[in-house]
């Protein structure tokens, strides 16, 4: 991850970690605070419908639950075997399918499958561009 990207997620982190801890409630009287662990967090008049009040509350959790889940796709991004099969596989995607006898359904699924293929090595070099 370049270190523009780390900062931020390391910036993200912090403040989840700073925050008011969870579980979170949005309050059931006219407060403007959303309660938690250490008490109560005061938002003002910020929230104006339950909805607003629904993403407020669960953020934190929200926020680390997709934390965890960048972490892990890091993980598999950085992977140098991975993409060596995934670039493999796109690289010598000359498939003769007639060939392989291959037809109907199963033709559409290596079809499809080649073409998700491509679109994640994309991606992957997307994501390496910044």
């Amino acid at each position: 991850m370049g270190d523009v990207r780390e900062k931020r997620v390391e910036e993200i982190r912090a403040r989840l970690a700073a925050a008011t801890r969870g579980p979170w409630s949005a309050p059931t009287d006219d407060a403007d605070a959303l309660y938690g662990e250490g008490g109560a967090a005061y938002v003002g008049s910020l929230c104006a419908r339950e909805e607003d009040e629904s993403l407020i509350a669960n953020a934190p959790a929200d926020i680390a639950y997709l934390l965890e889940r960048l972490e892990r796709a890091e993980k598999v991004v950085a992977n140098p075997l991975l993409r060596r099969a995934l670039e493999t596989f796109v690289k010598e995607e000359q498939f003769d399918l007639d060939e392989w006898n291959v037809s109907g359904d199963m033709r559409d699924k290596v079809s499809a499958g080649v073409a998700e293929a491509k679109a994640l090595l994309e991606a992957l070099r997307e994501y390496d561009r910044g």
